[in-house]
């Protein structure tokens, strides 16, 4: 029988509780998640269908930063769990594995009081953050790589207590700094933090077996780096990843978003983020706690500078500290451990001490969290929801035409439609990031790119922006700027089921998928391209077909560019066929069509085919 330590107990005990204060904390953002998340279970999803690591068909693009996220969420789908459920249980095993590095470590050192005290303030810290709770259930890969790094802290901090070179430490924390390094591309930056650490604190103390290791963990943590980075030069046949090319182009508008995104987001933390600065500086003045600290400290400062560096992020409850929360929550436990060995001394003082620290930490952390607004932006965002009911009406309605779909919400669109997709933002296009604009770097973070141009050269049959808007970002401002696009993109209300709002969809006459369509003396239109500009609405029938609706006594109409100057048979397929007439005229090669409703309530149609009167038409109408 295994006999635990009483620490190791309590360090069980408290995590078990702590995680399922996380638990109900995070089950308050359900069902948050992002559309970046979407973006990765796209790649993991094409993978498991044989498509290989792309978002799309054409040139294979490394439009996600997070390879190993991706292939274990695979992983998972491979055994048969649903891949949002699958991202959602590894963000949660993620952040629950933060809080057993702390408790592990802390457990496993004498003294019961003192440590009890440190395991519980930290642990309390991550469960009540809101950045922990909400990217908990998110699904992105910040739990993963904040789990590397909180795994490779103790078999850091082994090695610095040591007096002889651990080599079981060094493999430990090597593959748990180059597991981060395939996590994220940013990942070496904890590698440099630790190297750096034993390097200076090694020739400082003069301990030769510290300095030694700065280099001894460096051949593992390298080789997974090389081996992604070979991947990508083999796969994508790059050096760096799309998104790099997408979100990061440094200049002074990056620079202060980034250092407003880090303000503000380590005083969304206080007063621990506070204090957990104060107790990895002070502690550099206490010979036993120093190699801690700096290793700490160096992490803080290698990663802060680089949320400046790449200009912040735009996503809710500030997702880029939860790597610096790791960070912090070891300084806590240690800053604790030492003010708790100040007064363990006296019991009667300790008790009181550690009750007073705690509720006076705790109670405006609590208030903070709740009331941080990019927090509640984790609440109130559910827009991926509603383009799930989006995309799988399109996907009812197109699957077997397989339309080319142009959005500039890349997730959750292409993800839950599976349709051919072109990402007018560029994270997962190859020509839009190597052809940035001229003011590039001074824009929206991740939303810069965009050539209305291009759009329109790739002929997409569908383009929705974000949810079923009007035209926005660049592609969407250049595009409204252009002829050609209100010539052939004729824009529709589609009502979806579940969604308060019809969207707006834009619809290309000219498709090769879903437009108009020629066969031998006939013009087939499907009844989406009719518009009326009051108030018809497209929605799916019990059929699965798209259908437009024409309300009592309106009408609607369609203009067909290169059309024979000829009479048309006018076959309209609609449950009340008898209800319509048609109207047609036309000017030159321009042939107007226009159905008129004679019935007193609404009439859905669902297709158009005219047949030449005389001959056969020598030009395609469209």
């Amino acid at each position: 029988m295994i006999k635990l330590k009483p620490t190791t107990l309590v360090g069980i005990g408290l995590v078990a509780s702590f995680i399922t204060v996380l638990f109900y904390h995070a089950s308050y953002y359900y069902p948050f998640i992002s559309d970046d998340t979407l973006i990765s279970l796209r790649y993991s999803a094409r993978l498991l269908a044989g498509e290989g690591l792309t978002w799309t068909e054409g040139i294979p693009v490394e439009g996600y930063s997070n390879l190993l996220w991706v292939l274990l969420i695979a992983l998972l789908g491979w055994f048969g769990m649903d891949l949002v459920d699958a991202s959602r249980v590894l963000s949660f095993a993620g952040m629950s594995t933060i809080m057993i590095a702390i408790a592990y470590w802390y457990s496993q050192k004498d003294n019961f009081k003192t440590n009890t005290f440190a395991i519980f303030i930290s642990l309390a810290f991550l469960a009540l953050s809101g950045p922990i709770a909400v990217w908990a259930i998110g699904g992105l890969e910040q739990p993963l790589y904040a789990a590397c790094i909180a795994a490779a802290l103790p078999f850091a901090y082994h090695i610095v207590e040591s007096n002889k070179v651990e080599k079981n430490s060094i493999i430990g924390l090597s593959i748990a700094l180059g597991l981060a390094c395939i996590t994220r591309p940013d990942g070496p930056l904890f590698t440099v933090a630790c190297a750096a650490a034993f390097f200076i604190y090694g020739l400082w103390s003069k301990r030769q077996h510290i300095f030694l290791t700065s280099f001894l963990i460096l051949p593992i943590t390298i080789g997974f780096f090389l081996a992604q980075l070979a991947f990508r030069l083999y796969y994508y046949g790059e050096w760096v990843p799309n998104t790099a090319l997408v979100k990061i182009a440094p200049s002074s508008h990056h620079f202060l978003n980034g250092f407003n995104y880090f303000k503000d987001g380590f005083l969304s933390l206080a007063p621990f983020s506070i204090l957990a600065v104060v107790a990895m500086v002070g502690l550099l003045f206490s010979p036993k706690s120093r190699p801690k600290a700096l290793i700490l400290l160096l992490m803080f400062v290698l990663w802060s500078s680089y949320m400046v560096f790449i200009g912040g992020d735009i996503f809710p409850a500030y997702r880029h500290h939860v790597p610096l929360m790791v960070v912090f929550a070891f300084a806590i436990a240690e800053g604790a451990k030492f003010i708790s060995l100040q007064l363990a001394e006296d019991k009667a003082k300790w008790h009181f001490a550690s009750i007073l620290i705690g509720c006076s930490l705790l109670a405006p952390l609590s208030y903070l969290q709740f009331n941080e607004e990019r927090n509640h932006k984790a609440v109130t965002e559910r827009w991926e929801w509603d383009g799930k009911r989006i995309a799988e009406t399109l996907k009812a309605a197109f699957d077997k035409e397989q339309p080319l779909m142009a959005v500039t919400a890349a997730g959750c669109l292409p993800y839950w439609s599976e349709l051919p997709s072109l990402d007018m933002l560029g994270l997962n296009d190859y020509y839009l990031p190597r052809n940035p604009p001229a003011d590039f770097g001074k824009g929206f973070l991740g939303h810069e790119l965009g050539e209305g141009k291009y759009v329109i050269e790739q002929n997409p049959d569908l383009i929705i922006f974000h949810m079923g808007m009007r035209p926005i970002f660049r592609s969407g401002r250049e595009l409204n700027d252009m002829p050609e696009f209100h010539d052939n993109y004729i824009p529709q209300q589609v009502r979806i089921s579940g969604n308060r709002q019809p969207s707006t969809i834009y619809f290309n006459k000219k498709g090769n998928n879903i437009g108009i369509q020629q066969a031998d003396d006939k013009i087939i239109i499907p009844g989406y391209l009719f518009k009326n500009d009051k108030s018809n609405h497209l929605y799916l029938n019990e059929d699965n077909k798209l259908v437009n609706t024409l309300k009592a006594r309106q009408s609607m109409v369609i203009h067909l560019d290169n059309a024979e100057q000829t009479k048309w048979d006018v076959s309209i397929k609609s449950p009340d066929s008898y209800s319509l007439m048609a109207q047609q005229s036309q000017s030159g090669e321009k042939l107007t069509l226009v159905l008129v409703s004679k019935s007193n309530r609404a009439v859905d149609v669902e297709q158009v085919v005219l047949t030449a009167k005389t001959g056969t038409m020598s030009r395609q109408a469209k």
